[in-house]
């Protein structure tokens, strides 16, 4: 399943303090943004997001997935000092479902990597080398950036969202873009995953991290993108169980 935005007063949020980057400007980090999207045709914006500080701040520090003007799907680093973003080549259909993924790379508080990626591949890559100011990177939103106030809001409908803290691999990429579920891939770099499925408020934190989402103005649920079954994470078995002790009656026969 998933949840629908409205495109102007709905998103969800986690602003937990361990859901941060607590000084890109002297830090070393890559995070890898993943999710499916279905844009309803009306408002291009901000799928999920990393961000803080007001947009006026000098200090701020954000970094978005989402979608830009002609249905592509955009990374986006903005800073106080700059914005640096790169768009897919490839486009997107309207009112279907399609996955996103970007990869933000820093390194010696610059952002030397930056990488965006449609339906699994048609990646595009790019070397900004934008500087990290000293604000944080603190709270997740998802359906917008949530700094306090709204911005980039998206229009559609969002499933399946999640992020690591490495660079995942194309065919990595390309697996989620096929339908594998987050958990699947690079589990023990998964710190967020958030799978939509409308049932429950907050929505839940399937990465086991506990950064539940706290909704604004109620997304409502719909239906989601082509996933894989969801299977529990705790141990399954591997081979048939032991089989259970039979015991046979047999009847006697009394002469």
């Amino acid at each position: 399943m998933a949840r629908n935005f409205n495109g102007s007063t709905q998103d969800m949020r986690n602003g937990s303090s361990k859901l941060s980057i607590a000084n890109p400007s002297t830090t070393n980090f890559t995070v890898t943004i993943a999710g499916w999207f279905n844009f309803g045709g009306t408002t291009l914006g901000t799928c999920a997001a990393f961000g803080s500080g007001a947009n006026t701040s000098a200090s701020f520090n954000q970094l978005q997935l989402g979608t830009a003007t002609g249905n592509v799907v955009r990374a986006d680093y903005r800073t106080g000092a700059g914005d640096f973003f790169l768009d897919t080549a490839a486009t997107f259909t309207s009112n279907t479902w399609n996955h996103g993924a970007g990869v933000f790379v820093v390194s010696s508080a610059v952002l030397t990597n930056l990488a965006t990626y449609l339906n699994g591949g048609n990646k595009v890559t790019s070397t900004p080398s934008g500087a990290m100011n000293t604000g944080a990177i603190a709270g997740f939103s998802i359906g917008a950036l949530d700094l306090g106030g709204l911005f980039n809001q998206f229009g559609g409908s969002v499933a399946d969202v999640a992020y690591w803290n490495v660079q995942l691999t194309d065919l990595e990429i390309s697996a989620l873009g096929n339908g594998a579920r987050p958990y699947r891939i690079r589990p023990t770099a998964l710190q967020g995953w958030w799978p939509l499925d409308g049932d429950i408020s907050p929505e839940a934190d399937m990465s086991l991290n506990n950064f539940n989402m706290t909704l604004t103005a109620a997304p409502p649920k719909s239906f989601g993108p082509p996933l894989m079954p969801f299977t529990p994470r705790w141990p399954q078995w591997t081979e048939m169980p032991p089989p259970l002790p039979m015991f046979i009656l047999m009847p006697q026969i009394v002469t």
